[in-house]
């Protein structure tokens, strides 16, 4: 039964969406919870919501209907018959009653003023939720926001680096890249530039030919690192042998 439940909670947005529409009922209730949230893939949209909802209602299952139920009384999926002008108003339910995707949703919402005004302290708000819940998304967004710094967000290159997600997973490999060159701008303190280099040759190590040519530029230059001629050579030649 528990194997059965994780191997649910990893499909993906188009896998649940395909067993609802093949009929089954627990799926639906997922797919709902999918498009309240906005999360795996699926668009935030409640009205397709309460459309999943409704359907799921409608096997007429006993045990799925007392989920739905009890989804409807913690809020998770809305049962309002209006359009669908109010789905900042449930996003923002979600997100308070501790739903790290939903955290992390209006986090990005206030991070790019999508749906709302931008407000990078509010961001770093929902998005530190978020992180603190396990989502790494909003973690690298985070780490990417203190390193940048904004309105209300002081620059904290100590806090970011805490919280960039490991370079063994490959999906951050190019975000971590970014963190990187966002901590080596040139018209930042010197002595900040160490942690940017840190993680270029953190992600050498582990492959990376981007980071394996950035860590050879940084030590030709000596930037974030003491000038090393030996090294940006090695670095160099190592990213041809993997290249090939």
């Amino acid at each position: 039964m528990a194997s059965e439940k994780n191997r649910q909670n990893r499909q993906s947005y188009k896998e649940v969406k395909a067993a609802a529409e093949n009929g089954d009922a627990e799926a639906m209730l997922r797919l709902a919870r999918l498009y309240v949230k906005g999360a795996r893939g699926a668009p935030l949209n409640l009205g397709l919501a309460r459309e999943w909802a409704r359907k799921a209602a409608a096997r007429s299952d006993p045990e799925t209907r007392a989920e739905l139920e009890s989804a409807l009384k913690r809020s998770e999926i809305p049962t309002r018959e209006e359009d669908d002008g109010n789905d900042l108003d449930w996003l923002r339910q979600a997100a308070e009653a501790g739903e790290s995707d939903a955290e992390r949703t209006l986090g990005l919402f206030y991070l790019y003023g999508n749906e709302v005004p931008r407000d990078a302290r509010l961001a770093a708000d929902w998005l530190l939720k978020a992180a603190r819940g396990g989502d790494e998304v909003a973690a690298m967004e985070l780490a990417l926001l203190y390193a940048e710094g904004a309105d209300g967000v002081t620059r904290d290159l100590q806090r970011a680096v805490s919280l960039c997600p490991d370079a063994a997973s490959a999906s951050w490999e190019e975000r971590r890249l970014a963190l990187s060159s966002s901590i080596l701008r040139k018209d930042l303190p010197r002595v900040d530039h160490r942690a940017g280099f840190l993680i270029s040759l953190d992600m050498a190590r582990r492959g990376n030919v981007t980071a394996m040519n950035k860590v050879a530029y940084l030590y030709d230059f000596g930037f974030g690192a003491p000038k090393n001629p030996t090294e940006a050579n090695r670095w160099s030649e190592k990213s041809r042998e993997k290249k090939g």
